[in-house]
């Protein structure tokens, strides 16, 4: 029994460490980690009504003004607390009765403003976790590469042909919202589908092969779901890693189109994806 409480225990706190925000909060009735403020909120140790939201999301904003770079996953995590805080303090502030008739009405699958705020949270939540699962599936792909795939691999700078990273993630948000707004249900993000990583690999090599040339955006805005755009971008960047392809754009304000680089030896890339 003992030992079943500990480990709940470890569990809890590695699962707060992932989720940890890197932003401490300087309010009248409290000062230290955002995560830590939610804690005690959620211990009933502090009135979520006397804590300012929009004063931390303006503080957020200035802390994010020191850096040039701004990483989406610490990001997600602000967005995630802030989310909970949002939905606990909505809850504080409406009358106990219409919050019961809410709930009710959530029960029954209507979709009310208290019930988006809820699906949004959980949709932070799942590009949360889907970051961190691809951060972990990249550190096991590191771990069964072989130098001899890597010898004739290209620099990665020299395969983007001067297309900036930023570049692509901004078409990949773009198909993001691209697939979210075709959607043709109640505009809810479900990450149900399993996506295949080693297939997705495989797909986009034989799609390359035949056609020769991909247009990078028309490619990975045809996916049918969240999880396999996300997969496919994750793809791409790998590919262009090992040297298979080559990223380059005609004109500044053409697409940006992605060619097999010729020479490259059929059987090595077959290793790679397997060993995916």
């Amino acid at each position: 029994m003992l030992e079943d409480k500990q480990a709940d225990s470890k569990k809890a706190e590695l699962q707060f460490n992932k989720d940890q925000v890197n932003f401490d909060v300087d309010l009248a009735v409290f000062k230290g980690p955002l995560n830590l403020l939610l804690y005690v909120i959620e211990r009933n140790e502090l009135n979520v009504l006397d804590v300012p939201i929009v004063h931390i999301v303006k503080s957020y904003i200035t802390y994010l003004e020191n850096f040039s770079v701004v990483e989406l996953q610490e990001v997600s995590k602000f967005l995630l607390v802030c989310s909970r805080l949002m939905l606990l303090k909505s809850r504080n502030i409406l009358p106990k009765e219409f919050v019961q008739n809410i709930d009710e009405l959530d029960s029954m699958e209507l979709n009310t403003e208290l019930n988006n705020l809820t699906n949004a949270l959980n949709e932070i939540k799942n590009y949360q976790e889907i970051i961190h699962d691809l951060k972990e599936l990249e550190n096991i792909g590191h771990s069964h590469y072989r130098e001899n795939i890597y010898s004739k691999s290209n620099n990665f700078q020299e395969s983007l042909d001067g297309i900036s990273l930023d570049q692509l993630s901004d078409l990949f948000n773009q198909a993001i919202i691209s697939i979210k707004d075709n959607r043709t249900d109640n505009g809810d993000i479900n990450f149900v589908e399993e996506v295949s990583f080693t297939g997705r690999m495989d797909a986009f090599a034989k799609t390359l092969n035949e056609k020769g040339s991909l247009d990078f955006f028309d490619y990975i805005v045809q996916a049918k779901s969240l999880e396999q755009v996300i997969v496919d971008f994750l793809c791409i960047l790998t590919f262009i890693k090992i040297g298979y392809i080559q990223v380059i754009q005609q004109n500044k304000f053409g697409p940006i189109l992605i060619n097999k680089i010729n020479d490259i030896d059929e059987m090595k890339l077959s290793s790679i994806i397997t060993d995916f």
